[in-house]
């Protein structure tokens, strides 16, 4: 594999590796300074960074090499169950000691606090997480510390989370889940893939030996198949030298871990899995050419960082052209792509992936198919390479632009990569001047070339077919799959056409408008005032480099629409008909084109109570940006051709969604708990049946054309003498109603009263979901809005405790008091909800209402309601280094009067014990009470 690389792309990577790297396609590339790395003695790898974004904050993360992949028949799903042990207790923080500290600082458990088991690999972290006094960080070490070896794994928490996984099982329990474990033979043939299902077999998970759980822990958690990453605000030399003094007490291994991994079997002839559900909602096929992995030790040199690259602009330009196909009225297939990569460590692939529609299975195979022989045969067009080459410049150039506003969640993913899977991290400056060096050396023959050699359709290949289950469909045969690839070297196949994409965007002149008054705004904003009555909140940032945010709103949205006219703007067909249809003269395929190589994304936006335009771009192409909302608003694009593609993508789907149960108990609640059920339908094939492209048309003109009084905010990196120019020529050449529009009252509130009607239906994996939703009238201020956050943390700590913990019931319990502003009249809403066993839903139940109408009666504790106070004290100096939530207080303080920004911390730490139980009262006790529950049909 790598010898076809290197001879196929030896032109292409000659100027580079001369200029870089001696000339030697396997010197390693150099690793970004930034991080300092290191083993220390017990074989244990560490990678630490010093970032300021944000200040007084840093991440944690203790990787361990080790999956259910490691597993023995015995100790299925057992990876996994440990990833929850490890936060049940260790030797240094006992039991919930260690979650307690960390909630007590404002580090949440669940967003900052988690883990994630793979097949391959464990990762755990800490995210987030203050570094204002030392004791924090040294607890933080501490904890991975524990996780690297001292883990307790009591008996008596076991028992207590098989209850939890068991249900965590049932909530993953999709048709997806269940669909993704039947593939498993046929991706993985003979090999031990082939039985890794990550939560295991559940009565495994009920009844295993808790001894089997800490073997596996004993046997496989050892120093030299962990790493430690930590980045963030600390000091790196202190952070080493903690390091090699805490670590220093776990033993390096006598033997070494054995860590082999399990090699897929070749197949000469195509292995193809005929797979149904009854809850599945799309037709997908799925194949994979199966390849030799790249080994571990070139994936860190030149030779392998061009194989990446060369593989990545050849999936780039297909997917390009599948697109486009994809978008046509009559398309043979709803959506494609192809990647190409690993696949397991022992393994890379070629695959490529397509829904369609129903009984079309082996034609939307073949039309994907036959463009990748295509490539093959034929390879790529000029422009398509240079567009490639463009995108990518464009991308790695951005990305060094921006490297100094990095966020540490952006730092932290480089070195894990690189110690599971060998690759390196380069310094964005440094990535950058290599690929341009490679860039400039790439031509379609050499790209052309590449293509050929990768592409053998001839062996190791397997196709999935997935569909729906039911009576009437047929599905297509193993051999009608398998003849697809047999018979594409007979295939008739034109060339590809060149296809030019050079239009300027906006051909006319354009008058534009003057502002007619300027004036400084909260939060560093200048206002202008153009004369056509659009309003412009400008403020210049270095916060994220390279970035500029946009957003054009009206007050308005989705009220000013009749009820009779509301399947028109349906979000599931609308956001689907937004993708699609471009802007303009130019179609959406167009339009992609003719943006190569700059960044930059805009599109309408319609809401309930506001539309408009948003979007971001890079600092030069911030005109562009501009051009495009000017279209978007003067010549917005409506082709019946584009919309029948749209249509029959959605037709595609929706037949088959409707008897998921997900979409049966969506439907119930949207079309129940709100007092106007014309303006709450859900989507089904009879709406869809009904839509007239002429009505939907006027409907969304009459909408987006009521644009009086508009309000655009920018924000990000670039100047006010850069803005105002192009915001006076574009945006003030954008028409503008006489009237602002208003939000209009739509009679559409939540039902009052008491309400409580089950609902059943068929369900392939038995489970209950349980809502409640309680609401209130309540006044929308800074204070309230801050009670909800509390009033939800308390809820998930009470829950957590009870019901996860204690009543091991469910996976988690979801809560969310949020206010909703509809026809103009405030109402806070509690909603909670969970997943269980029908044969708890009556204890859930009972424990879900007593454990709120409780804290409605007495009020959090002190302990509740510091943690709650902690973490939102926490998250707003996190929140203040985002564009975004600067546009969130201009436009907070605009339509609602009050400075979010300014009033957060003394808000928060007026909030009294009283003021949450008179909050949570005042819901409680409104005699609104909504109740469903979800059953499987008997």
């Amino acid at each position: 594999m790598m010898k076809k690389i290197i001879f196929s792309l030896a032109l292409i990577a000659a100027s580079a590796m001369s200029a870089f790297a001696q000339g030697d396609p396997m010197a390693p590339l150099p690793n970004d300074p930034a991080y300092r790395t290191g083993v220390l003695d017990n074989g244990l790898t560490y990678y630490i960074r010093h970032n300021e974004k944000p200040a007084q904050r840093a991440d944690f993360y203790f990787v361990a090499n080790v999956g259910a992949i490691e597993e023995n028949p015995a100790q299925d799903g057992l990876a996994h169950f440990y990833e929850h042990m490890a936060l049940n207790g260790s030797k240094n923080l006992p039991g919930k000691t260690m979650l307690d500290y960390f909630q007590s600082i404002g580090v949440e458990f669940g967003r900052n606090i988690n883990a994630s088991t793979g097949v391959e690999q464990t990762i755990y972290q800490i995210t987030d997480c203050p570094t204002i006094r030392e004791g924090i960080i040294d607890t933080a070490i501490l904890t991975l510390h524990d996780y690297c070896y001292f883990t307790t794994n009591d008996f008596e928490e076991i028992e207590k989370e098989r209850g939890v996984i068991v249900e965590e099982w049932r909530t993953r329990r999709t048709a997806s889940w269940r669909i993704h474990e039947q593939t498993l033979p046929y991706l993985y043939k003979d090999s031990k893939y082939a039985t890794c299902t990550l939560i295991g077999d559940v009565n495994n998970i009920k009844t295993f030996d808790p001894q089997c759980l800490v073997d596996f822990y004993k046997t496989w958690y050892h120093p030299e198949l962990q790493a430690l990453v930590i980045v963030g605000d600390v000091d790196v030399d202190a952070i080493e030298a903690k390091l090699k003094e805490r670590f220093q007490d776990i033993p390096k291994s006598e033997v070494p871990v054995q860590h082999l991994m399990p090699v897929i079997p070749d197949n000469e002839e195509p292995i193809v899995g005929i797979i149904t559900d009854p809850e599945t909602n799309i037709t997908s096929i799925s194949a994979l050419f199966k390849t030799p992995a790249v080994p571990y030790e070139v994936r860190s040199t030149f030779a392998g960082y061009i194989d990446g690259l060369v593989k990545g602009m050849i999936c780039n330009i297909i997917n390009e052209r599948l697109n486009d196909i994809s978008v046509q009225p009559d398309a043979p297939f709803i959506g494609a792509s192809v990647s190409m990569g690993s696949f397991v460590r022992t393994s890379d692939a070629i695959s490529c992936n397509l829904n369609c529609n129903e009984g079309k299975g082996v034609e939307a195979f073949a039309a994907v198919m036959s463009e990748m022989e295509k490539a093959k045969r034929y390879g790529f067009t000029d422009d398509e390479v240079e567009r490639i080459k463009t995108n990518y410049l464009r991308s790695f150039e951005r990305a060094k632009d921006a490297a100094d506003t990095r966020t540490n969640g952006q730092l932290v993913n480089a070195p894990i990569n690189s110690f599971l899977r060998g690759s390196s991290y380069l310094a964005p400056d440094f990535a950058y001047d290599l690929v341009q060096q490679i860039m400039g050396m790439v031509s379609v023959e050499a790209l052309n070339q590449s293509v050929a050699q990768l592409f053998d359709f001839s062996r190791n290949a397997v196709v999935i077919y997935t569909a729906k289950e039911k009576e009437g469909l047929t599905h297509p045969t193993e051999a009608e799959l398998a003849s697809v690839i047999e018979s594409l070297p007979a295939l008739e196949i034109a060339a590809p056409e060149a296809s030019a994409a050079n239009e300027p965007l906006i051909s006319q002149e354009l008058k534009g408008c003057k502002v007619k008054k300027e004036k400084a705004g909260a939060f560093g904003f200048t206002e202008w005032k153009l004369k056509n009555g659009i309003t412009v909140a400008f403020r210049q940032t270095d916060l994220k480099k390279d970035q500029v945010l946009f957003s054009m709103s009206n007050r308005g949205g989705k009220s000013l629409v009749a009820d009779a006219d509301m399947k028109y703007v349906d979000d599931n067909f609308v956001s689907l008909y937004f993708g699609n249809s471009g802007v303009s003269n130019f179609p959406e395929t167009k339009l992609t084109k003719m943006l190569a190589g700059k960044s930059v994304g805009i599109g309408p936006s319609l809401g309930g109570t506001t539309h408009g335009y948003s979007g971001s771009c890079s600092t030069k192409d911030f005109e562009t940006l501009l051009q495009l909302a000017y279209l978007y608003s003067e010549e917005p694009r409506y082709v019946e051709d584009e919309y029948a593609s749209s249509l029959a993508q959605i037709k595609a789907v929706i037949p088959n969604v409707i008897s998921t149960p997900g979409y049966v108990f969506s439907k119930h609640i949207q079309e129940k708990l709100y007092t106007n059920p014309e303006r709450n339908q859900a989507i089904s094939p009879e709406m869809v049946d009904s839509f007239d492209y002429n009505e939907m048309v006027r409907v969304l003109k009459s909408v987006f054309s009521q644009n009086g009084g508009a309000v655009v905010t920018i924000i990000g990196d670039i100047d006010a003498e850069t803005v105002k120019p192009l915001v006076q020529k574009y945006l003030g050449s954008i028409k503008t109603s006489k009237k602002t529009p208003k939000i209009q009252n739509t009679n559409n509130f939540f039902v009052q009263g008491q309400y409580d009607e089950p609902i059943k239906t068929a369900m392939t994996t038995p489970k209950s979901t349980v809502l409640f939703c309680l609401n209130a009238p309540c006044e929308f201020n800074l204070k309230n809005m801050l009670l909800a956050s509390v009033t939800d943390y308390i809820l998930d700590l009470i829950y957590v405790e009870t019901i996860r913990e204690e009543e091991g019931g469910t996976y988690g319990v979801s809560t969310q008091t949020a206010f909703s502003y509809v026809d103009t009249k405030p109402t806070i809403s509690t909603t909670i909800q969970f997943d269980t066993n029908v044969e708890k839903v009556d204890v859930l139940s009972d424990l879900a209402l007593k454990g709120y109408y409780d804290f409605a009666e007495q009020g959090p504790s002190e302990d509740q309601l510091s943690k709650a106070k902690e973490n939102l004290l926490k998250n707003i100096p996190e929140s203040r280094i985002s564009n975004g939530y600067w546009t969130n207080c201009w436009n907070t303080l605009r339509y609602y009067g009050f400075d979010r920004d300014a009033e957060f911390e003394a808000t928060v730490n007026s909030i009294t014990a009283e003021d949450v139980q008179n909050f949570v009262k005042n819901i409680a006790e409104s005699g609104n009470f909504f109740k469903s529950v979800l059953s499987p049909a008997e």
